[in-house]
């Protein structure tokens, strides 16, 4: 079974909800994770795989991402 999660950050950027996605992913290795994130930085991968989530990042690589993410995400 395969779920989507959208959030405005992940990894580098660290917090309480980044931190309790990898906690819920690591404890349901039955299920595939895809997770549609804001890029904001023009170094980080436009994909990327992080233990079982697939890591999709849309943007151009500036803070401003997180606020257009909403139209960009979906």
């Amino acid at each position: 079974m395969k779920i989507v999660i959208f959030s405005t950050a992940y990894l580098p950027f660290i917090g309480g909800a980044e931190v309790a996605v990898e906690e819920i992913t690591n404890r349901l290795p039955e299920f595939q994770f895809d997770m549609i994130t804001a890029k904001m930085k023009k170094e980080l991968p436009y994909f990327q795989r992080v233990r079982n989530i697939n890591v999709y990042r849309v943007g151009f690589g500036a803070p401003l991402d997180k606020f257009i993410f909403a139209i960009l995400g979906w």
